[in-house]
Protein backbone atom coordinates (compact mmCIF):
# COMPACT_ATOMS: atom_id res chain seq x y z
CA UNK A 1 0.00 0.00 0.00
CA UNK A 2 2.66 2.52 0.83
CA UNK A 3 4.22 1.71 -2.72
CA UNK A 4 1.23 2.63 -4.12
CA UNK A 5 0.91 5.76 -2.44
CA UNK A 6 3.89 6.76 -3.23
CA UNK A 7 3.23 6.97 -6.72
CA UNK A 8 -0.35 8.78 -6.23
CA UNK A 9 0.71 12.22 -8.08
CA UNK A 10 -3.12 13.38 -8.56
CA UNK A 11 -6.99 12.56 -8.82
CA UNK A 12 -8.61 13.84 -12.39
CA UNK A 13 -11.27 13.58 -14.29
CA UNK A 14 -10.14 12.38 -17.62
CA UNK A 15 -11.92 12.89 -21.03
CA UNK A 16 -11.48 11.59 -24.30
CA UNK A 17 -9.53 14.52 -26.25
CA UNK A 18 -11.81 13.66 -28.95
CA UNK A 19 -14.80 14.84 -27.25
CA UNK A 20 -12.71 18.66 -26.52
CA UNK A 21 -11.50 18.58 -30.37
CA UNK A 22 -15.03 18.18 -31.22
CA UNK A 23 -16.13 20.83 -28.81
CA UNK A 24 -13.33 23.38 -29.84
CA UNK A 25 -14.33 22.52 -33.81
CA UNK A 26 -17.62 23.24 -33.15
CA UNK A 27 -17.41 26.64 -31.77
CA UNK A 28 -14.04 27.22 -34.49
CA UNK A 29 -16.92 26.84 -37.46
CA UNK A 30 -19.43 29.27 -35.78
CA UNK A 31 -16.80 32.04 -35.12
CA UNK A 32 -17.44 31.89 -30.94
CA UNK A 33 -14.02 31.54 -30.72
CA UNK A 34 -12.57 33.24 -34.14
CA UNK A 35 -10.05 35.05 -31.83
CA UNK A 36 -8.46 32.62 -30.58
CA UNK A 37 -8.28 30.57 -33.36
CA UNK A 38 -6.86 33.55 -35.49
CA UNK A 39 -4.29 33.85 -32.71
CA UNK A 40 -2.85 30.68 -32.89
CA UNK A 41 -2.37 30.66 -36.51
CA UNK A 42 -0.36 33.66 -35.89
CA UNK A 43 1.31 32.02 -33.29
CA UNK A 44 5.49 32.45 -33.28
CA UNK A 45 7.01 29.28 -33.20
CA UNK A 46 9.28 31.42 -30.70
CA UNK A 47 6.87 33.23 -28.67
CA UNK A 48 8.34 34.37 -25.22
CA UNK A 49 6.13 33.12 -22.33
CA UNK A 50 6.90 36.64 -20.05
CA UNK A 51 4.86 38.33 -22.37
CA UNK A 52 1.33 37.98 -20.37
CA UNK A 53 -0.26 40.22 -22.51
CA UNK A 54 -2.29 39.24 -25.71
CA UNK A 55 -1.09 39.51 -29.19
CA UNK A 56 -3.61 41.58 -30.37
CA UNK A 57 -4.74 40.38 -34.69
CA UNK A 58 -3.53 43.38 -35.80
CA UNK A 59 0.62 43.26 -34.35
CA UNK A 60 2.50 43.73 -37.49
CA UNK A 61 5.48 41.51 -35.43
CA UNK A 62 2.89 38.24 -36.24
CA UNK A 63 2.89 39.24 -39.80
CA UNK A 64 5.83 36.84 -41.30
CA UNK A 65 5.06 34.19 -37.85
CA UNK A 66 4.71 30.23 -38.46
CA UNK A 67 1.35 29.41 -39.15
CA UNK A 68 1.03 26.28 -36.22
CA UNK A 69 -2.01 25.28 -37.68
CA UNK A 70 -4.73 24.84 -40.76
CA UNK A 71 -7.89 23.84 -40.87
CA UNK A 72 -8.01 20.85 -38.82
CA UNK A 73 -9.96 18.07 -40.48
CA UNK A 74 -12.90 16.66 -38.44
CA UNK A 75 -11.47 18.77 -35.49
CA UNK A 76 -8.87 16.27 -35.25
CA UNK A 77 -6.15 19.49 -34.01
CA UNK A 78 -2.80 16.26 -32.88
CA UNK A 79 -0.82 17.62 -35.46
CA UNK A 80 -0.45 20.65 -33.75
CA UNK A 81 1.83 19.72 -30.31
CA UNK A 82 0.76 22.61 -28.56
CA UNK A 83 -2.98 21.23 -28.19
CA UNK A 84 -3.00 19.07 -24.56
CA UNK A 85 -3.58 15.85 -25.55
CA UNK A 86 -4.33 13.83 -22.11
CA UNK A 87 -7.24 16.51 -22.18
CA UNK A 88 -8.49 16.05 -18.24
CA UNK A 89 -9.59 18.25 -15.09
CA UNK A 90 -7.48 18.22 -11.88
CA UNK A 91 -9.58 17.08 -8.93
CA UNK A 92 -6.64 17.07 -6.14
CA UNK A 93 -3.01 17.08 -6.04
CA UNK A 94 -0.59 14.94 -3.37
CA UNK A 95 0.94 17.75 -1.22
CA UNK A 96 0.89 19.99 1.56
CA UNK A 97 -2.94 20.19 1.32
CA UNK A 98 -3.46 16.26 0.97
CA UNK A 99 -1.20 13.01 1.46
CA UNK A 100 -1.29 10.30 -0.82
CA UNK A 101 -2.95 8.23 1.36
CA UNK A 102 -6.12 11.05 1.56
CA UNK A 103 -6.80 10.87 -1.61
CA UNK A 104 -7.16 7.45 -1.97
CA UNK A 105 -9.53 7.56 0.74
CA UNK A 106 -11.25 9.93 -0.60
CA UNK A 107 -11.67 8.76 -4.49
CA UNK A 108 -10.65 5.46 -4.37
CA UNK A 109 -13.94 4.01 -4.52
CA UNK A 110 -14.95 6.36 -7.40
CA UNK A 111 -11.97 5.82 -9.80
CA UNK A 112 -13.58 4.22 -13.43
CA UNK A 113 -16.67 6.46 -12.53
CA UNK A 114 -18.00 8.47 -15.38
CA UNK A 115 -18.62 12.07 -14.18
CA UNK A 116 -20.87 14.82 -16.17
CA UNK A 117 -19.40 17.64 -16.95
CA UNK A 118 -20.89 21.15 -18.41
CA UNK A 119 -18.36 23.29 -20.32
CA UNK A 120 -19.43 26.90 -19.50
CA UNK A 121 -16.84 29.18 -21.14
CA UNK A 122 -13.39 29.41 -22.89
CA UNK A 123 -10.64 31.60 -21.54
CA UNK A 124 -7.07 32.06 -23.08
CA UNK A 125 -4.21 34.32 -23.40
CA UNK A 126 -0.94 34.35 -25.12
CA UNK A 127 0.53 31.62 -23.41
CA UNK A 128 -2.82 29.12 -22.04
CA UNK A 129 -5.74 28.27 -23.09
CA UNK A 130 -8.80 26.39 -21.20
CA UNK A 131 -12.63 25.63 -21.08
CA UNK A 132 -14.38 26.54 -17.61
CA UNK A 133 -16.63 23.89 -16.37
CA UNK A 134 -18.46 22.80 -13.87
CA UNK A 135 -18.79 19.56 -12.65
CA UNK A 136 -21.46 17.31 -11.52
CA UNK A 137 -22.04 16.56 -7.69
CA UNK A 138 -22.97 13.35 -7.65
CA UNK A 139 -23.10 9.93 -10.25
CA UNK A 140 -25.56 7.78 -9.46
CA UNK A 141 -25.68 7.45 -5.94
CA UNK A 142 -22.09 8.41 -5.60
CA UNK A 143 -21.18 11.88 -3.93
CA UNK A 144 -18.20 13.99 -5.94
CA UNK A 145 -16.17 16.11 -3.81
CA UNK A 146 -15.69 19.27 -5.23
CA UNK A 147 -12.65 20.18 -7.70
CA UNK A 148 -10.12 21.87 -5.20
CA UNK A 149 -9.89 24.38 -8.30
CA UNK A 150 -11.05 27.42 -7.67
CA UNK A 151 -10.81 27.30 -11.09
CA UNK A 152 -12.40 24.39 -12.66
CA UNK A 153 -11.19 23.84 -15.92
CA UNK A 154 -9.61 21.94 -19.05
CA UNK A 155 -6.47 23.19 -20.51
CA UNK A 156 -6.30 22.44 -23.92
CA UNK A 157 -3.41 24.37 -25.59
CA UNK A 158 -0.17 25.70 -24.12
CA UNK A 159 2.39 27.46 -25.93
CA UNK A 160 5.56 25.96 -25.58
CA UNK A 161 7.82 26.01 -22.56
CA UNK A 162 4.74 26.74 -20.39
CA UNK A 163 3.49 25.25 -17.75
CA UNK A 164 0.01 23.71 -18.14
CA UNK A 165 -0.65 24.63 -14.26
CA UNK A 166 -0.51 28.75 -15.31
CA UNK A 167 -4.07 27.84 -16.82
CA UNK A 168 -5.25 28.28 -13.22
CA UNK A 169 -4.17 32.17 -13.17
CA UNK A 170 -6.71 32.06 -16.26
CA UNK A 171 -9.68 34.20 -14.77
CA UNK A 172 -7.01 36.81 -12.61
CA UNK A 173 -5.53 37.54 -16.16
CA UNK A 174 -8.94 37.99 -17.33
CA UNK A 175 -9.77 40.74 -14.48
CA UNK A 176 -6.73 42.56 -15.45
CA UNK A 177 -7.12 42.71 -19.01
CA UNK A 178 -4.11 39.88 -19.91
CA UNK A 179 -6.10 37.13 -21.50
CA UNK A 180 -9.75 36.95 -22.71
CA UNK A 181 -12.70 35.15 -22.29
CA UNK A 182 -16.36 33.96 -23.87
CA UNK A 183 -18.79 32.31 -22.62
CA UNK A 184 -20.93 30.21 -24.49
CA UNK A 185 -24.92 30.62 -25.03
CA UNK A 186 -25.72 26.96 -24.18
CA UNK A 187 -23.60 24.79 -21.88
CA UNK A 188 -21.91 21.69 -23.54
CA UNK A 189 -22.53 18.68 -22.07
CA UNK A 190 -19.84 16.00 -21.76
CA UNK A 191 -18.32 13.22 -19.82
CA UNK A 192 -14.90 11.72 -18.03
CA UNK A 193 -13.79 9.27 -16.01
CA UNK A 194 -12.19 9.48 -12.21
CA UNK A 195 -8.80 8.77 -12.17
CA UNK A 196 -5.23 8.48 -10.57
CA UNK A 197 -2.34 9.78 -11.96
CA UNK A 198 1.61 8.82 -11.36
CA UNK A 199 4.49 11.02 -11.10
CA UNK A 200 4.82 10.42 -15.08
CA UNK A 201 1.64 11.63 -15.46
CA UNK A 202 0.15 8.39 -16.75
CA UNK A 203 -3.34 6.99 -15.31
CA UNK A 204 -3.39 4.14 -12.97
CA UNK A 205 -5.03 2.15 -10.88
CA UNK A 206 -4.99 1.48 -6.91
Amino acid sequence: DDDVSKNVKLVSIDIDRIQIHELLEKHRESGTLKGFFDFIRSFSSSPSPQDTNIIKDSDNTMADATEMIAQPKNGDYTSDPNFVQKTHVTMAFAGEKNSPETLISTFSHLQGLEIKISVTGFLWSNTNAALAISIASSAGEETIPACENSFAHITVWVAPDVKKSLSNQLPNMVEMGKASRVDFDQENEMTGKLSFWNHKNEPFTI
